[in-house]
C-alpha cells in the first residue's frame, strides 16, 4: 500500500501532467483560433467551417481536463494549490488570453460580413423587384400595339 508521500507525489505528477496536456491543447487552440481570423478576413467559409469543428473537439478535450484538474487541485489541498501556481499554470492563462482576443477579432469581422451579407441581399432583392416590375411593365405595354401593321 503506498505512502502518504506517494500519494501525493502521483497526484502532483498527475495534474503536472493534465496542465502540461491542457497547455498544449490550447496552444493548438490559439493556432486555429489564428486560422479562424484568417479565413474570417478572407471569406473562405469552408475553412471557417473545418476549423469551427475541430475547435469543438479541442474545446471538449480541454473542458475534461478542467474538471480532472478542478478534482485533483480539490484533493489535493495546498500541494495543489502550489502546482497550479506553477510556470504552467501561467501559461495556460496567458494561451487563453490570446485565444480570447483572436476570438474576438474573428466576431467582430463575422460581424462586418454579416452586415455586409444582409446589405447584399438587400440590393439584390431591390434588383429582383425593379427587374420583375419591368418586366410585368413591359408585358403589358407590348400588348398595346397596332394588329393592323
Amino acid at each position: 500500500m503506498p505512502n502518504l508521500h506517494q500519494v501525493i507525489t502521483q497526484e502532483s505528477n498527475t495534474l503536472i501532467d493534465l496542465l502540461v496536456a491542457q497547455c498544449s491543447d490550447l496552444q493548438k487552440l490559439l493556432s486555429l483560433a489564428r486560422r479562424e481570423t484568417v479565413a474570417v478576413q478572407e471569406n473562405d467559409f469552408d475553412e471557417l467551417l473545418s476549423i469551427t469543428s475541430e475547435r469543438t473537439k479541442l474545446g471538449n478535450r480541454l473542458e475534461s481536463y478542467h474538471r480532472q484538474i478542478a478534482e485533483l487541485r480539490d484533493a489535493m489541498g495546498e500541494t495543489g494549490e502550489r502546482i497550479i501556481e506553477s510556470n504552467v499554470a501561467r501559461e495556460a492563462v496567458k494561451l487563453v488570453t490570446e485565444i480570447q482576443t483572436s476570438d474576438a477579432a474573428s466576431k467582430t469581422a463575422l460581424t462586418l460580413a454579416r452586415t455586409q451579407t444582409g446589405e447584399s441581399l438587400s440590393r439584390l432583392e431591390r434588383g429582383h423587384r425593379s427587374s420583375a416590375a419591368y418586366l410585368q411593365d413591359g408585358k403589358r405595354n407590348s400588348l398595346n400595339y397596332d394588329q393592323r401593321l
